[in-house]
């Protein structure tokens, strides 16, 4: 058991190499802050001062415990680049924010009322990355003694963010950064999250990672249909959600979509990564398979 009452050393100086980190870093910058009393520098003022500054420690970018895009496929690749993410170091960072953010409440899991909270994007109902039928999987985790919410985190603040996820008991979310917010779920919560077709063999690792060393129970699951209005059946129905195409259905002669990109989306990936962007990517709403989502939830072991 780690211990959770370490102090908090909040006199440390935050440098950012951007002219405006209120803005350039987005979410990042609340996040960042709370972990100092002083206000920010930046590369180019300390430049201009002409001055030697010098500091009892530096740490430059994350710690070697907090790339959450980390693999050891990347340290492979590359042996001088960040190791796999530390649970201890990023857990320690929970604790910071956790700690400057008081006062929040952490009840156990067990001993709260069931919430299923779904990530969806404000104002883009048709957009890629989000969930067709997201009433239908409500009303599944409602059958199973669990509250639903819809969380639209472009209008919450920080706080508002933090206090959300102590209360969901699994959070569900297309690959994107509002599973960021995953990290500030309690322990023994589970986070599932949703890959468009062949997504899952570029993305959504820094997002696993987030929700492994926060609340601890990580489920994937992947479409195995490509949903795209704007591709169809050559001479049949559109792509579009609830049905979507089969890959079977776009191997066809007259498809303009090449044959690996159906049969192998990872060696795809590879072979032309331009094109897998924007292919998988560029999908729209997903069809979740009832069945499949009451497995997920199985899965989760706590709904």
């Amino acid at each position: 058991m780690e211990e959770e009452s370490s102090p908090i050393n909040r006199d440390v100086l935050l440098i950012a190499d951007v002219a405006l980190p209120h803005i350039d870093l987005a979410k990042f910058y609340p996040i960042l802050s709370v972990l100092s009393i002083h206000p920010w520098l930046s590369s180019s003022q300390m430049r201009a001062s002409g001055q030697t500054v010098c500091f009892k420690s530096l740490h430059v970018g994350l710690s070697d415990g907090m790339n959450l895009f980390a693999t050891e496929r990347t340290v492979r690749a590359n042996p001088s680049s960040s190791p796999v993410a530390k649970a201890s170091d990023v857990r320690m960072m929970r604790r910071q924010i956790f700690a400057t953010l008081r006062p929040l409440s952490e009840p156990p899991v067990s001993q709260t009322d069931k919430v299923l909270a779904i990530i969806h994007r404000a104002g883009k109902g048709t957009s890629r990355r989000g969930i067709y039928n997201l009433e239908e999987l409500l009303e599944i985790g409602a059958g199973r003694g669990a509250r639903g919410e819809l969380l639209v985190f472009e209008d919450m603040t920080l706080n508002q963010q933090v206090a959300a996820m102590q209360r969901v008991t699994v959070l569900v979310g297309v690959t994107g950064t509002g599973l960021w917010n995953a990290l500030w779920m309690r322990d023994g919560a589970a986070g599932i999250q949703l890959f468009p077709f062949g997504v899952v063999f570029k993305g959504g690792v820094e997002f696993q990672s987030a929700i492994r060393h926060g609340p601890g129970t990580y489920i994937a699951w992947s479409a195995d249909r490509i949903f795209d209005s704007s591709k169809r059946v050559p001479g049949g129905p559109s792509c579009a959600a609830p049905r979507g195409c089969t890959v079977d259905e776009l191997l066809h002669p007259l498809s303009p979509i090449p044959a690996q990109a159906l049969l192998a989306p990872d060696q795809f990936w590879e072979q032309d990564w331009g094109w897998a962007w924007m292919f998988y990517y560029g999908q729209d709403l997903i069809h979740v398979d009832p069945a499949q989502f009451h497995s997920l939830l199985d899965a989760t072991g706590v709904l």
